[in-house]
């Protein structure tokens, strides 16, 4: 069950919200042509917030899988990529 939950809440949820918060001041983005920038603003730090809750809860449940299973933290590529995300995305 946890590692459903990491799963979800990681990597395959926070990178779309991260890209649509991008995509949101682009031209050719559908959903927001209508909004004025102010709103803009305000649904972009929204998408991201989320986004970086979910990377946190993630990152999260698997310290405490790891913590649980008595393994060692950040060691695969993969482990050291998401922490790397998560640092520069701050």
């Amino acid at each position: 069950m946890l590692v459903d939950i990491t799963a979800l809440a990681s990597g395959s949820r926070y990178v779309p919200l991260m890209a649509e918060a991008i995509i949101l001041f682009s031209g050719d983005n559908l959903w927001t042509q209508k909004l004025d920038r102010p709103k803009k603003n305000w649904v972009h730090g929204v998408l991201l917030g989320i986004s970086i809750l979910a990377l946190t809860a993630g990152i999260a449940c698997e310290i405490w899988r790891k913590q649980d299973r008595g393994s060692t933290h950040f060691v695969s590529n993969h482990a050291i990529t998401v922490l790397n995300t998560y640092i520069t995305s701050q």
